[in-house]
Parts: structure tokens; sequence; C-alpha cells
């Protein structure tokens, strides 16, 4: 991995200066136009490479996790008719407020897991046949014991011109985001370093409460869970 930094770098490297031939010139504007795209390119190169190396770091038998703790509110055990799925999640937790006013859902992988990523494209926050996004938003939270970070809220419909909104974000050990590339070099990090840890997914769902009030949940949930992690 060193040497790919190192190779890369040097490709980057100021040249030289000399007097340029008419071949060097032609040469130098193609690299010119070629230059906003190289340091993409190599991020790209960089981070595929540590992320199949660090796939083959510490794989073992998926370990035994405790659940997502519910807020104490919240009726746990709930099956959230949403239509959201983790399906190779270690662990689920579901959940549903008296009167069923918002919906909880948590999966919790191990970060060193044979088989399922937190982030992955078999993954979903709802059922695509009965769900569209309409809207999909930032919102930062402000945890009271933890660095503000940023969620997403999704609106969806459905033919029938119903609305829902779900608020979503994921965890590993005390990172919190929604941005897939620091979630992944934060997931490398620590499987480079201690080999183990958790990550875990958080959603809410609700078709009557609005932005803030789903806001107001989600940090709520979030104290709890950082109380627990330390």
């Amino acid at each position: 991995m060193i040497g790919v930094i190192f190779f890369v770098a040097d490709k980057f490297a100021d040249p030289l200066p000399d007097q340029p031939s008419a071949s060097d010139t032609l040469v130098a504007r193609n690299e010119t136009a070629l230059r906003p795209y190289m340091v993409p390119v190599a991020l790209v190169v960089i981070f595929s490479i540590l992320f199949v190396w660090t796939r083959t770091l510490h794989v073992q038998a998926n370990p035994t996790l405790s659940p997502v703790s519910l807020p104490e509110k919240a009726i746990s055990g709930h099956q959230t008719a949403w239509g959201v799925a983790f399906p190779e999640a270690l662990t689920v937790s579901r959940g549903v407020l008296p009167e069923g006013r918002a919906e909880y859902f948590s999966a919790r992988y191990a970060i060193n897991q044979a088989n399922g990523e937190l982030i992955s494209s078999i993954n979903r926050f709802y059922d695509p046949e009965r769900w569209a996004p309409s809207e999909r938003t930032a919102v930062s939270l402000s945890p009271a014991i933890a660095p503000a970070f940023d969620a997403t809220m999704i609106t969806l419909l459905n033919p029938r011109g119903q609305s829902k909104k779900i608020l979503y974000w994921y965890c590993i050990e005390q990172f919190c985001s929604t941005n897939p590339l620091k979630l992944k070099l934060f997931k490398a990090q620590k499987l480079l370093t201690d080999g183990e840890g958790k990550g875990d997914v958080f959603a809410l769902s609700s078709s009557s409460l609005n932005d803030e009030q789903l806001e107001q949940l989600a940090i709520e949930w979030i104290n709890q869970y950082r109380q627990g992690v330390r």
C-alpha cells in the first residue's frame, strides 16, 4: 500500500524544467487536459486496493453480537411493513411508538464478518414495488453527547398518493454518517488497527410525523446509542 501511494505521488510530481520540444509540448498539453481526472482516478485505485486488502484481513466466523437497543418508549418486536430489509445483518431490532406514529429499525454487522456489508446494494430502506422516492435531503443531527453528523431524509410516495418519510444514518462504533466513502474509510482504519468492531444502520419511518419530529426522535435514539458504546 505504501508503494502504491509513492507510485501515485511520483506520477503527480512536477517534472524538472527543461527546454520542451514540439512533441514534448503536445504531450504536456495532453497531460494538462487529463490532470483534473488524475487525482479522482488515483483515489479510486488506492481505495479499491485498500478495500480488497482489508477484506482479506481478520475475516472469521461471524461473531455473536447483541442487538441495538431501542428507545424505552418504543414497543419492541413490531414487524414493520414499510419494506426495510438488511438480509445479512447479524442482529435486527424493530419497534414502534404507541399508536404507530413512528417505526424504528436497526441492523447490526460485524466489520469483519464473513458475509454481508453494512452498505450494500442488496440492502434497502423501502420496498421499491410499493414506494418511490420523491425527495432526498441531507439532515444535520446534533446529539447532546456527540459531534453533529449528516443523516438522510427520504420522502416516499405510492400510487395511491400516500406519503411516508424515512430518516436514516449509519454508525461504525463512534463514527456516524451517511457518506459511503467516509464510512468505508473508517471501517478500513478499524480493520487495519484492531480488526474488530461493529457497524449499525438506524432508520425511522412515519406517515404522520413531520421532519422536525422525526429528527427529535433520532437525536434521542443516537444519544442512547452513544452512551451504550462508550
